[in-house]
C-alpha cells in the first residue's frame, strides 16, 4: 500500500513530512518545536494566504503547500 507521508516546505528552506490528509498545521509546528507559549508570536501563511491562529487546529494539510512562518512584530 502506498505511504501517505507527503512533503510542506517551511520558509522555503525546509521540509517536514507529513501524512497527507491528516496533520494539521499544529503538527508541523510543534515538529518545528513551536509551542503554544511561543506560537502567540507567530504569524503563519500557507500558499501566501495568512490563517489565523484560531483556525491552526482544524487546517489540515495534503502535501505540497508552502508555509511562511514568521515572528509577529508590534509597531505602527
Amino acid at each position: 500500500m502506498p505511504s501517505n507521508d507527503q512533503w510542506v516546505s517551511v520558509n522555503q528552506h525546509q521540509k517536514i513530512t507529513i501524512e497527507a490528509g491528516t496533520s494539521t498545521l499544529v503538527d508541523v509546528l510543534r515538529e518545528l518545536e513551536i509551542d503554544s507559549k511561543v506560537a502567540v508570536a507567530v504569524a503563519v501563511a500557507i500558499d501566501n494566504q495568512i490563517v489565523t491562529q484560531s483556525a491552526w487546529p482544524d487546517t489540515v494539510l495534503h502535501g505540497g503547500e508552502q508555509l511562511s512562518i514568521f515572528g509577529a512584530i508590534a509597531g505602527g
